[in-house]
């Protein structure tokens, strides 16, 4: 399947309505619960000093048939050392679609601490005609997953079939002059390439699943909605198809 002319990726704003005032209101990375929290980032892997709970947010998902045609399922996994969650329904079909303009859940605290050096990677599939399109994880194919922590350069990458770019797609995580990532230091982003095999295609351009992950020392502060840092930028309005 020729991927480049098959499939497009778009994007939409999965997040929820406390995301978009938090986008407004903005916050400094002092004193915010998880702050303290440390990391080794290996090739898309995430292996924290210490014993940490993590939440993951769905910030967009989106591929489509062609430049009109339906969007294609995508199922996404986190993995802690040995354990696999499936936060957004069954994974291992289309029923934990997540490429839908409303979505039930958009955000998941995994229910156990993890201990200290305990890794953590993301997967994220793509599905079409009902069976398995493309899997990519976050360590073993790093190179089509982009994994962005504070201050890493925005990627200069182009969106394919005139889509948008991704300094678009994460304008709310942006510093304001929009060319480094702004994030919480114990915050990572994740960006998925699920149309293509080839990270040097035209068609990888990243956008068709952004995962932010949280992670922090308790279980009980990651259920409050932490802010974007950048209240510069407007917010990315909820399930709307970028143009």
């Amino acid at each position: 399947m020729n991927t480049r002319t098959r499939f497009r990726s778009g994007r939409f704003a999965a997040a929820g309505a406390a995301l978009m005032l938090a986008a407004l209101s903005g916050a400094s990375a002092s004193g915010q619960p998880g702050s303290s929290m440390s990391f080794v980032l290996t090739q898309g892997r995430v292996e924290p000093a210490i014993g940490y709970a993590v939440r993951v947010d769905i910030i967009g998902a989106a591929l489509t048939e062609g430049s009109s045609g339906p969007a294609l399922p995508i199922t996404l996994k986190v993995h802690t050392g040995d354990t696999t969650t499936e936060p957004f329904g069954d994974a291992d079909s289309t029923a934990g679609n997540i490429n839908q303009p409303t979505l039930p859940v958009t955000k998941y605290v995994v229910p156990e601490m993890q201990d200290a050096g305990t890794s953590l990677t993301i997967t994220a599939t793509s599905w079409y005609g009902g069976r398995i399109y493309l899997t990519h994880n976050s360590h073993d194919q790093s190179s089509l997953v982009r994994v962005l922590r504070n201050g890493d350069a925005v990627p200069n990458i182009a969106g394919a079939n005139g889509q948008e770019d991704i300094a678009y797609f994460l304008r709310p995580y942006l510093t304001p002059d929009g060319s480094e990532v702004w994030l919480h230091d114990h915050q990572v982003l994740y960006l998925f390439e699920l149309g293509t095999s080839d990270p040097n295609s035209s068609a990888a351009d990243f956008q068709d699943a952004v995962v932010l992950v949280t992670l922090g020392e308790t279980l009980e502060e990651l259920d409050e909605d932490l802010p974007p840092r950048n209240d510069f930028a407007a917010p990315m309005q909820t399930a709307r198809l970028a143009d």
